[in-house]
């Protein structure tokens, strides 16, 4: 089956999504064809948007948007639902929170809660086979004035389940000859529950669903990372996972396995206040990191503590940035104003 995704990027420069790089990945290995719009003006993009519609003429549509995007969701779904006649469905965290908006979307025929991967190729693979699709899980469906809403299904405990991302649908990785700083994430989940992250809201959705925060094996990230450099021309990539030195072990193996590896590349991650060490910081280094982002948000450890529910002190934010400057890499610091 043909699969149209919309990834809005409206007031956003993303230069791929892992959502739906991922699912695009499962369905392709299932057989089925996917192609990609970035829209980021709806009035510039619109006659080419529409035009590539008509021409791939698909089975199925899929939009991912951001919270900070969602306003414009009813104003695509219905420019979509203009010259095609294809189920239209919803994805992305802002509607895994709230998937009750389903009421208020006219086009949209289904929202996906939750991971997609294998929730999305069951829609795919149902619709492609005619059949019905009111109680597919991870899916809340409208069928007339009613909404089905589904149970989710058990998360992925074991990633290297999933295949490697696909990020051949995204433009940033259509010109394989331009030097590129592809980002790779190979963890999901987070233990902590900083007050302004949706992180906290997305474990109650997950709940008793099965173990949440998990990591792809060591070899398949840097078999991915390998791959990669294969397709595209890059010396630096960025590790996105939250919090790469979570997981010391994973974290000081897949350091030894790129050092091991002699292949001249650097990369820099996030890593948080109290939770590396010394040890940690030279295996970073030993590895290729050059770059340690971490979040401080505010230097007042009240605000930090009881507003932000950040639990780290000034000293292990200052010990984190001393050892990695003594270890001579880079530091980068968000914060909040």
């Amino acid at each position: 089956m043909r699969v149209f995704f919309v990834l809005l990027k409206i007031n956003s420069d993303c230069q791929w999504h892992v959502g739906l790089s991922y699912i695009s990945a499962m369905l392709k290995k299932a057989g089925h064809q996917v192609e990609l719009f970035e829209l980021g003006n709806i009035q510039e993009q619109k006659q080419l948007f529409l035009e590539k519609i008509k021409n791939f003429n698909p089975g199925v549509i899929g939009i991912s948007a951001n919270s900070h995007q969602f306003q414009y969701v009813a104003e695509v779904a219905n420019l979509i639902k203009s010259c095609s006649g294809a189920p239209i469905f919803l994805g992305g965290l802002h509607t895994t929170l709230n998937p009750e908006l389903i009421s208020e979307l006219k086009s949209i025929t289904g929202i996906c809660v939750g991971e997609g991967e294998e929730a999305f190729l069951e829609l795919v693979e149902t619709i492609a086979a005619g059949k019905d699709i009111k109680n597919i899980k991870n899916f809340w469906i409208k069928d007339g004035g009613e909404v089905f809403k589904n149970y989710n299904r058990l998360l992925v405990e074991d990633l290297d389940f999933l295949p490697s991302p696909d990020r051949t649908i995204f433009n940033y990785f259509k010109n394989t000859k331009t030097k590129k700083t592809p980002r790779f994430i190979f963890s999901r989940g987070c233990p902590f529950d900083c007050t302004y992250c949706c992180n906290h809201a997305i474990k109650k959705v997950y709940k008793d669903l099965g173990k949440y925060i998990r990591f792809r094996s060591v070899k398949l990230a840097i078999a991915e990372v390998e791959a990669e450099l294969q397709k595209y021309n890059f010396s630096h990539f960025k590790l996105d996972d939250d919090t790469f030195s979570l997981n010391k072990d994973w974290m000081k193996k897949f350091c030894d396995t790129s050092a091991a590896k002699n292949w001249n590349l650097t990369f820099e991650c996030n890593v948080r206040p109290g939770t590396i060490d010394n040890e940690g910081m030279l295996a970073l280094k030993r590895g290729g990191c050059v770059l340690v982002k971490i979040g401080v948000e505010t230097g007042n450890e009240s605000l930090r503590k009881n507003v932000l529910n950040r639990r780290f002190s000034n000293e292990d934010i200052i010990r984190t940035f001393k050892i990695a400057k003594e270890n001579g890499i880079k530091t980068f610091s968000f914060n909040m104003i």
